[in-house]
């Protein structure tokens, strides 16, 4: 492609092989840079909002309106979250192989918001019982009784239609309902009476299973969650001001758990299309070959970080306040309408983003190098990297391609290249693919070791809230600050922390290593894993204050709150946003820094598969370390966090963070990085360019 070039010299064209959605090469000048981010930054704000919105709070639902026990509640915190965060691995999937990620976010964004369809619209189909094979049934939400029950209008080509609210069945003979129900199904649907059907022969349809149709879950994620806090026929009855209480004996029942964890799952797979993505296409928005873009690209993970928190900022204070003190309902319905937003949002800036064509699956690149290696492992390599099989030159010239050249690392990979006759991709690979398939293999250890920290990240929305439940949470005579609200310190603190390192500490060491970041990235995270050390140590002797106090006031059996201030848990929150400040920012520019060009997607999910395999972990470990406790006399977690002992729990997690601290001093030693874009050279007579790592 001839380049165009403006008065300065300089190309028009974008150089990193991005086009426009028809496939198209993109202007520099019309597409890209600050004026696309500005929409995808915009974007992710009212997303966190709504994201925040929900999982902030979630154990206070859990445990006051479904009336759960404190573990198997923050179990099942951590179980959604640790889905959250592991389902961008399929969205980074169909991303890089099939749709591209513009596509793969667009159609995530529908199954996380599922505005498209309306509730009274839904047609679902379910096994209702006796004498009928299937029924077609359409949730009408416009009839709705004077409980606030739902109401099913069904429809059967032999047995005409009906209206059910909750009774065992109705009689088609008697045109009338027959009886009133008593189980799930009365729950689910009211117990208003006397409603008539027009049915036309004398079969009893049962709907005692009646929890099946409530494939409403196709009302998929927000919608069907904001709808599944609202009406009192999706949630028991409520009882003592904790579960703690004796007199709580109103269960939830499988209904119940039913629809409000199936709509939590499909919000689940919504995020796994959107949250691979949208920080790539932000990135995307900046030419690596263009020395402005550049520079500007370098600071983009650090206001994609402002973004995410200022959504959370607001989650953790406005919205989770609501939720405590307004209703469940207005505090989901907004979240519900700040989604609604931001997807508007982001596909208004559609005519200024750049895109990239889909480069392939990078699970099939990785394993036929893997495959090939492997069926070639006695097979000596050459002494001359250059013997190894490579395209020519020629292939590379088109902007986006990239060679990179044969690397001494994890050489018995470099077996997949040797020239030993079959030339199919899964016995031959080029040098290039077997350096990008290191590239990937070896952020793996580095993967594994952030694993700990980010269970310890999983306590900030659990076991910390919980905590807040338990103190005095006065703000003079009126005011109670909710629980969860004590999560925002952590985005304040880093919201200011960044600015600081930014502005302060990156010049001060640049001047020291004469690295352009300051410290190298890896170094970064290392200082947020000390720093987790130092929180967890907080936080143990915190609880330790906390049950002493609890002794004192003789609140040991009873678990009332005791007579200390909320704000002796701050110090935890806030040191949390600091570690967050190195660790968290660092961790997500490292994993997109250090992927190969056609697997950015999947480096990305690298970080969120971080965060997801921490909370099942920390879902493990709260179950294990309760089961083990309880067994030998006295448990660590209890409803009654009076008689706990979190605070042996928490120096638990402070021997862990120092082993997992040691592990990650010993992998990184090893680590050698990709080439970054400041060493990158480029042949000025082939145009093609070469990637070499750093020395």
């Amino acid at each position: 492609m001839a380049a165009v070039c403006d008065d300065s010299g300089l190309e028009e064209y974008t150089k990193d092989g991005t086009v426009d959605l028809k496939g198209n090469p993109v202007l520099r000048s019309k597409r890209g840079g600050w004026t696309a981010c500005s929409f995808v930054v915009v974007y992710e704000v009212f997303e966190r909002m709504a994201y925040y919105g929900i999982s902030s709070n979630l154990i206070l639902y859990l445990t006051n309106k479904l009336h759960q026990g404190t573990v198997t509640a923050s179990n099942n915190v951590t179980n959604w979250v640790g889905a959250v965060w592991l389902t961008p691995i399929l969205g980074a999937y169909v991303a890089d192989a099939h749709l591209g990620r513009y596509w793969t976010f667009i159609i995530a964004s529908v199954i996380y918001l599922s505005v498209g369809e309306q509730v009274e619209d839904t047609v679902v189909k379910a096994n209702l019982g006796v004498g009928v094979e299937e029924v077609v049934v359409l949730i009408a939400t416009e009839t709705v009784n004077a409980t606030g029950g739902l109401v099913l209008r069904v429809h059967d080509d032999e047995l005409g239609e009906g209206v059910i609210q909750g009774e065992d069945g109705f009689d088609g003979d008697e045109n009338s309902l027959d009886g009133e129900g008593s189980g799930a199904e009365e729950l689910l649907l009211g117990t208003k009476a006397g409603e008539q059907l027009r049915a036309t022969d004398g079969a009893l349809i049962e709907i005692s299973q009646v929890c099946d149709t409530l494939a409403i879950a196709s009302k998929q994620g927000m919608c069907l969650l904001t709808l599944s806090v609202s009406l009192s026929s999706l949630k028991p009855p409520p009882c003592g001001p904790n579960t703690a209480d004796p007199s709580c004996s109103t269960d939830a029942t499988p209904l119940h758990l039913g629809v409000f964890f199936c709509a939590l799952y499909i919000l689940a797979v919504g995020t796994g299309g959107t949250k691979p993505n949208i920080s790539t296409i932000g990135a995307d928005q900046f030419d690596e070959f263009h020395p402005r873009e550049r520079t500007h690209k370098l600071s983009f993970f650090n206001w994609w970080m402002f973004s995410i928190f200022f959504g959370t900022l607001f989650a953790n204070t406005v919205l989770v306040y609501i939720q405590d003190n307004v209703g469940w309902t207005l505090g989901y319905a907004l979240p519900t309408l700040g989604l609604a937003i931001s997807i508007s949002v982001f596909v208004a800036g559609t005519p200024f983003y750049r895109h990239r064509i889909p480069a392939g699956s990078p699970f099939t690149k990785m394993a036929r190098v893997i495959v090939a290696a492997t069926r070639k492992c006695t097979v000596r390599l050459p002494s001359d990297p250059k013997e190894l099989h490579e395209l020519d030159l020629d292939a590379y010239a088109e902007p986006g391609k990239y060679r990179i050249d044969s690397t001494p690392t994890w050489r018995v990979l470099n077996k997949a290249a040797v020239k030993t006759g079959p030339t199919n991709p899964w016995a031959l690979c080029t040098v290039t693919q077997v350096e990008e398939t290191k590239q990937m293999l070896l952020m793996i250890p580095i993967l594994i070791t952030t694993f700990i920290p980010s269970t310890m990240y999983a306590q900030i929305n659990t076991l910390f809230v919980k905590q807040g439940t338990t103190l005095d949470r006065h703000i003079g005579p009126d005011f109670k600050i909710p629980p969860a609200s004590l999560a925002a310190f952590v985005t304040l603190s880093m919201l200011v922390s960044i600015v600081l390192y930014d502005r302060y500490f990156v010049p001060f060491m640049r001047r020291l290593t004469g690295n352009p970041r300051g410290i190298s990235l890896l170094q970064r995270m290392g200082t947020g894993m000390a720093i987790h050390i130092v929180i967890m140590s907080v936080a143990s002797l915190t609880e330790r204050r906390r049950l002493a106090v609890a002794r004192e006031n003789g609140l040991v059996e009873s678990g009332a709150g005791v007579p200390l201030t909320i704000f002796i848990l701050l110090p935890q929150f806030v040191l949390m946003g600091v570690a967050d400040a190195f660790l968290e920012v660092a961790k997500i520019e490292f994993f997109y820094d250090q992927a190969p060009e056609g697997m950015k997607s999947l480096g990305t999910s690298y970080a969120m598969t971080s965060l997801g395999v921490g909370n099942f972990l920390s879902s493990f470990l709260l179950s294990t370390v309760e089961r083990i406790t309880r067994q030998r006399g006295h448990g660590w977690i209890l409803n009654n966090l009076n008689a706990s002992h979190l605070d042996y729990y928490y120096a638990f997690f402070v021997v862990l963070d120092c082993l997992n601290f040691a592990s990650f001093y010993v992998v990184s030693r090893y680590y050698v990085y990709r080439a970054e874009t400041t060493h990158q050279e480029e042949s000025m007579n082939d145009g093609v360019l070469h990637l070499n790592p750093k020395p």
